[in-house]
């Protein structure tokens, strides 16, 4: 099995904006920072992995145990149809 990763060319853009940029680097930290964090949301958004592959559906055993924890999360909710 291979894994293609792509997409890198903002980051490797903004790696070479970090180079100019001298000992700031805390513009080009935050913006990483925030690419990052919306793909991860966009990620959870669509339930899919880094990679585009659907997430597994939740197993009925981790249902129960989310219900009887009391912790009702978003992800269970859609699984029961609450």
């Amino acid at each position: 099995m291979s894994v293609k990763i792509t997409g890198f060319e903002k980051i490797e853009k903004k790696l070479e904006q970090l180079r100019n940029l001298g000992t700031n680097v805390k513009p080009f930290l935050s913006t990483a920072g925030q690419m990052i964090r919306n793909e991860i949301e966009g990620s959870f958004e669509k339930e899919t992995s880094p990679f585009g592959e659907r997430w597994k559906p939740l197993s009925i055993s981790t249902i129960f145990s989310e219900i009887k924890g009391g912790m009702r999360g978003s992800m269970v909710k859609q699984s029961i149809n609450f």
